[in-house]
């Protein structure tokens, strides 16, 4: 028993860290100044009910692999029951679903 408590101990550490590093500010570079609050660009396109689900869809983007700094756009998708989600003045744009229960990112 205590055995298995200890090899618990990894990895809730790994993930004390993760959601650490999740809600630590990101740097800005200062050749590319941009005025971002709360990680949504100025005059970023967002549907509002989707507002309260962005630190949700960042994560999940973030989760995969991939780079989303600020958001420049958030819309239901046209077909599925994803979104389409714009980051980094839209250089990157992502399908955010659920597939079987679990919450995928894949670039488009």
């Amino acid at each position: 028993m205590k055995t298995r408590k200890l090899e618990l101990i990894p990895g809730l550490l790994i993930a004390g860290i993760v959601v650490a590093l999740a809600y630590q500010p990101v740097s800005q570079s200062p050749l590319k100044p941009i005025r971002v609050e709360h990680g949504i660009e100025e005059g970023a396109s967002i549907d509002s009910d989707l507002k309260p689900a962005l630190d949700a869809f960042k994560f999940t983007i973030w989760r995969y692999g991939y780079k989303c700094d600020s958001v420049s756009g958030a819309r239901r998708a046209i077909i599925g029951d994803g979104f389409v989600i714009s980051c980094n003045h839209n250089s990157y744009s992502y399908d955010v679903e659920d597939r079987g229960g679990t919450w995928t990112a894949t670039l488009r």
